[in-house]
C-alpha cells in the first residue's frame, strides 16, 4: 500500500515538474550553462557570424548584429547571459571591452 501510495505521489510531481526539468537529455545537452562573465573571445569568422570562446562554445551571431562582430577583437572579455530571443536566438552576448551586446544562438558540439 505504501509503494502505491509511493508511486502516486511521484506521479503527481512528475506531471507538475517545471518546464526545464521535462527537457529531454538531448535538449539539455544542447544548452548553454556558464553564464555570466569571465569568458574570453578567442575566434570570430571573418563576417562576423560565428563566434569561439576560450571554453570551446560556439555561437552563431544574429544576422542585425554581425556588423558589430565582425569588428571585435579577440581576447576581449564576455559575458553570457540567457534572453527570450527569436529564431533560437536565446542568448546575449556581451563584449565587455566596447561594451555591445549582440543576439547569439549557442551551437552544441556534435
Amino acid at each position: 500500500m505504501l509503494i502505491a501510495a509511493a508511486g502516486l505521489v511521484a506521479a503527481s510531481c512528475a506531471t507538475t515538474s517545471p518546464p526545464h526539468l521535462n527537457q529531454t537529455a538531448a535538449t539539455r545537452a544542447s544548452a548553454y550553462t556558464a553564464f555570466g562573465g569571465g569568458h574570453v573571445l578567442r575566434a570570430i569568422s571573418a563576417e562576423g557570424r560565428y563566434l569561439t570562446l576560450e571554453d570551446g562554445s560556439r555561437w552563431e551571431v544574429g544576422v542585425a548584429d554581425r556588423f558589430e562582430t565582425a569588428e571585435w577583437q579577440t581576447d576581449a572579455a564576455m559575458t553570457i547571459s540567457a534572453s527570450r530571443g527569436e529564431d533560437g536566438f536565446n542568448y546575449h552576448l556581451l563584449n565587455t571591452a566596447v561594451d555591445e551586446s549582440v543576439a547569439a544562438r549557442f551551437i552544441p558540439r556534435d
